[in-house]
């Protein structure tokens, strides 16, 4: 089997990582061909033991295709917990995990855990395209599992960049005009205009025009041509994929006459599901439109899929990238089309995707220079049909349009947040913003009026990216209706986009401009995940009766942790002292501390100490051999008064309590001994047991007086001479020898 060169260099990077590291990984896009590296490490080494580990069945027959020696056994995640074959020590010398960062949730991540404990020797090799698990807190799995040992990286735009990966056509385009319909329709009506019913009826008429020339069903047609056989279509639910067949299907009857449509659904059942996935890979020369929801299928690829069409009303990043890196494939049949359908112009992906893949292109033309290879020529052909229909809006703005009532407002916000980064909250200010950074780089603005915007914080030459600004004003809107910032629970996605700013800013990799917008917004710089455990135990130790929880308890013990580091802030330690939160000090001490003070009560009730065999009084004997030597709970009395006083108050009651008279407890332990005929657990004083042990260390130890052991001897029924080592009748005859202490 013959590896494509960035194939072979990913797996020869990884043979040498596995003479050092018993774990390596290998992050690359969809369509790379992890696969094929996982099948020649198999052909390479096949008289070893390998193991195949992934989120779905489809992925084994994938890599099957590529093995032409050796054989690999193989389970998904899901069913690993099944198969008991597989957990026996030291079963596999190769351990593949596909799409590792999926090992982060507790379903997977323990079985896959205990599987490689139990094979320490084995060569564990990691897969996936995205190792970072952003709803997860960040986490980096490729740290998690791999200590970061990467054998290579590489992204999607960086692999179209360098060649590896066909550049696709790029189609974006509107599903729907009605919502920038009806927002314009309300910008008409509130506006200053004499004759608003003439501008309705021309705007009435120009976007009845573009739907009959430039509407969904003219583009589906004009990109999407007959020989394209395997169809991807990208849903929110099951609602929007019923009514996305009602509007896709009779589209696709035009282009192919007859085809196929499929369902993929992770509720459906699994062999509808698995029907599906066969029909959609197989080599049926008929054409088939998949509708999925939520499975973005890992590891499906076919060389007739390379189309895929997102209709969609918004998306994250990660699920973009997820879902266009289905068209793509190394030996696909033709170019890879992607055809993004939004339904307003502020959800137009098409600026921040080019612009990722110019970054990435100008990163690849600089290593072909810095190596003198030859310069990179792949190019994505980029395709805006939204450009007429948002000439049509812009007119209509710009009739209605006052600048000089617009530019007070940019004044006036400029001088309430320091920028003018506009928020969706004030739609039309924003737009305005952006329709003035277009006249200036269109050189269609005046040298004036330039130096006026500049002067309240319009930067020409230099711009945050949008998508980065779209999220600081969902965290606004979010802070303005709610008080406070989203917590995990609340709001992951944006959580977790507040801890990635958070650990850019501490690593040095915001700007300026960036980090005044932030400072502010979301306490830059503080580790909320810190203040919100801080809080939560603060609200729950409020209440004296309040029940520690296992979670609590879990958060109290991190807490503790963070302190004994020094890393909670003065503010913070405010807060839980205030609140009476019990983290200065262990789990032991506080236990110590609450018995302390019910025993200091209890004597403080009678006015003396406890009795023999009364409650506490083995607890204060126990104490009383503290008095004179350092305390287990020292460092806890120091930092904490109450238990320092408590103390001060307990050692007045328990000094006053004299030690067991010798006599008196040898009589009780001879009587005992006679009346049983051995002194055993059974029956026996736990304090006279352990008068009685103390007798055979000290016995051992050579630290008792003379007669006193002679008097010991006298109970025949103890044997004074052991040490647990020798048998009885070793010793019973011979006469006394101190034992040497213990080492």
């Amino acid at each position: 089997m013959n590896l494509f060169p960035h194939n072979k260099e990913a797996y020869e990077s990884a043979v040498r990582l596995f003479k050092q590291h018993s774990r390596v990984c290998i992050i690359r896009p969809t369509g790379t061909g992890k696969s094929v590296i996982i099948a020649a490490f198999v052909n390479q080494l096949p008289s070893k033991r390998h193991l195949l580990l992934a989120p779905g069945a489809h992925i084994f027959n994938e890599i099957q295709k590529h093995i032409q020696r050796g054989k690999i056994s193989s389970s998904t995640y899901i069913g690993l917990k099944q198969k008991k074959a597989l957990f026996k020590r030291d079963s596999f010398d190769y351990i593949y995990l596909d799409e590792f960062h999926r090992l982060g949730g507790e379903v997977w991540g323990g079985a896959v855990e205990r599987l490689l404990k139990l094979n320490p020797k084995a060569k564990v090799l990691g897969t996936s395209a995205t190792p970072i698990r952003y709803l997860d807190d960040c986490r980096n799995m490729a740290s998690e599992i791999f200590n970061d040992c990467i054998a290579t990286q590489m992204s999607l735009n960086s692999a179209i960049a360098k060649g590896i990966l066909p550049a696709p056509v790029y189609v974006s385009a509107l599903y729907s005009v009605r919502e920038e319909f009806q927002h314009m329709k309300k910008k008409i009506l509130s506006s200053g205009l004499v004759d608003k019913k003439k501008v309705m009826n021309d705007l009435d008429s120009k976007v009845i025009d573009w739907e009959r020339s430039s509407g969904l069903d003219t583009v589906i047609i004009k990109h999407l041509h007959p020989e394209r056989r395997r169809v991807i279509v990208f849903c929110k639910d099951w609602e929007h994929l019923k009514d996305a067949r009602k509007i896709l299907n009779p589209i696709f009857q035009t282009v192919y006459r007859h085809f196929e449509s499929l369902s993929l659904y992770s509720k459906m059942k699994e062999s509808e599901n698995e029907s599906a996935l066969k029909l959609f890979s197989g080599e049926d020369q008929r054409a088939i439109i998949l509708y999925t929801i939520d499975k973005v299928n890992e590891g499906l690829h076919t060389n007739n899929c390379n189309t895929v069409i997102l209709l969609r009303d918004t998306i994250s990043p990660i699920v973009f990238y997820q879902q266009i890196g289905r068209a793509f494939s190394i030996k696909v049949a033709n170019r890879p089309l992607i055809i993004d359908l939004v339904n307003n112009f502020k959800n137009v992906q098409l600026a921040s995707f080019k612009s990722d893949f110019e970054q990435e292109l100008t990163t690849a033309n600089s290593e072909s220079l810095a190596t003198k290879q030859e310069k990179v020529k792949a190019a994505i052909e980029f395709i805006d049909e939204t450009l007429d229909i948002r000439e049509v809006f812009s007119s209509f703005d710009e009739e209605i349009d006052v600048w000089s009532g617009f530019y007070e407002k940019g004044k006036a916000y400029f001088n309430t947040h320091g920028h003018l980064y506009v928020s969706p909250a004030d739609a039309e200010l924003r737009d305005w913003v952006r329709n003035q950074k277009k006249a200036y780089q269109r050189r269609k603005m005046g040298i004036k009026r330039a130096e006026q915007l500049r002067a309240i914080g319009l930067e020409f030459d230099r711009e945050i990216p949008a998508r980065w600004m779209a999220t600081v004003w969902e965290i606004e809107e979010w802070k303005g209706k709610n008080g406070a910032l989203p917590d995990i629970k609340e709001d992951s996605r944006l959580y977790t986009w507040m801890v990635r700013q958070r650990q850019g800013y501490r690593k040095g990799e915001l700007s300026t401009e960036q980090i005044t917008i932030l400072r502010n917004l979301i306490r830059l710089d503080e580790d909320t995940t810190i203040r919100d455990r801080v809080d939560r135990l603060a609200t729950h130790f409020k209440d004296d009766k309040a029940v520690l929880t296992k979670e609590i308890a879990h958060q109290l013990s991190l807490t503790r942790i963070l302190h004994q580091k020094g890393r909670l802030p003065g503010t913070l330690l405010a807060q839980l002292r205030k609140a009476n939160v019990p983290f200065e000090g262990t789990g032991k001490d506080y236990t110590w501390l609450e018995k302390m003070k019910r025993a200091l009560s209890v004597c403080q009730k009678t006015g003396a100490a406890p009795a023999f065999k009364a409650p506490y009084y083995n607890f204060c004997i126990k104490e009383r051999r503290y008095l004179e030597k350092k305390h287990p709970c020292a460092n806890f009395m120091m930092i904490n008064k109450e238990a320092k006083a408590t103390y001060e108050s307990f050692k007045a009651i328990i000094s006053s309590m004299g030690a067991p008279d010798w006599h008196e407890r040898y009589a009780k332990l001879k009587l005992f001994a006679k009346k049983h005929g051995r002194v055993t657990n059974a029956g026996c004083d736990e304090n006279l047991l352990e008068w009685m042990w103390r007798q055979r260390r000290m016995i051992r130890d050579g630290k008792l007086p003379p007669e006193k052991l002679e008097k010991l001897l006298e109970i025949k029924e103890v044997d004074w001479h052991t040490t647990g080592k020798r048998k009885k009748h070793e010793i019973s005859d011979q006469p006394y020898q101190p034992i040497n202490p213990r080492r």
